[in-house]
């Protein structure tokens, strides 16, 4: 399960491979591809049995999903092995947006035969690439306009809400959204339901995460790591850029 996280300009999202795997509730906004879905061959285990439901994914290069990605290739050192289509796949509630029409691509060029596809929002919000004969075609993938979701506070969130508000499909034990905020049993389709208050959980940053002492803190920077250790972590640490950054907190404590 791989349930309400962020991930932010990553260069992808996330890999599926195996059987029974579940990605819930989650942020994607990577460089290019948000989900690679492998077929099976002698690299990594076909996707199998696998649910993504009220997730919200925004690229720039496509696609959004990679289905049956590294289809055909092998790997030299391992006994070779034919491809394997994924299968039992369902993608529910989800807004893929992407910045080229190609938002799901089948490395298989299958279709995405047997996949369950509902109440699923795409969009290409480039209009110099827009294109909508170029887009996936299939049930349960609804075509939106371009301007879907708007950059609001670090995040892509929707602009068009009547798509969005009580549009997708119940799914069972899915409660709360990415923020912790309770799903209604017609669930808003994407990672956030909207128009239910505020959070209870948000992306960390750098001020929510590491030492205290990176943070230039001179309190914390003498109880954690003390003046004399982080002089000689600055004498030995053979990272200049690293032993800049450690003397910028030393000239900031006064030291």
């Amino acid at each position: 399960m791989i349930d309400s996280n962020y991930f932010l300009n990553t260069v992808y999202g996330i890999r599926v491979s195996g059987a029974g795997n579940k990605l819930v509730n989650n942020y994607i906004q990577p460089v290019k591809t948000g989900l690679l879905f492998t077929g099976g061959g002698n690299m990594y285990a076909a996707a199998k049995d696998t649910l993504v439901a009220n997730n919200t994914i925004v690229c720039r290069k496509p696609p959004a999903v990679s289905f049956a990605a590294m289809w055909g290739m092998t790997h030299p050192s391992a006994p070779p092995a034919p491809s394997v289509y994924p299968t039992g796949c369902k993608f529910h509630n989800n807004i893929f947006v992407c910045g080229y029409p190609q938002i799901l691509t089948d490395s298989a060029d299958r279709n995405f035969e047997g996949v369950d596809f509902q109440n699923n929002l795409i969009a290409c919000n480039n209009p110099k690439k827009a294109d909508a004969s170029a887009m996936p075609k299939a049930p349960g993938l609804i075509h939106a306009d371009g301007g879907l979701l708007v950059l609001r506070d670090d995040r892509y969130r929707p602009a068009i809400e009547k798509l969005v508000v009580d549009q997708g499909v119940p799914m069972e034990g899915i409660t709360t959204d990415i923020d912790g905020r309770a799903r209604k049993n017609a669930p808003d389709i994407g990672c956030e339901e909207l128009n239910a208050g505020n959070g209870v959980r948000q992306p960390l940053t750098g001020k929510d995460v590491g030492p205290d002492w990176m943070k230039g803190n001179a309190d914390a920077l003498e109880q954690e790591a003390g003046i004399q250790d982080l002089r000689e972590l600055i004498r030995k640490h053979p990272d200049p850029e690293y032993r800049r950054r450690l003397r910028e907190i030393l000239d900031g404590a006064g030291q």
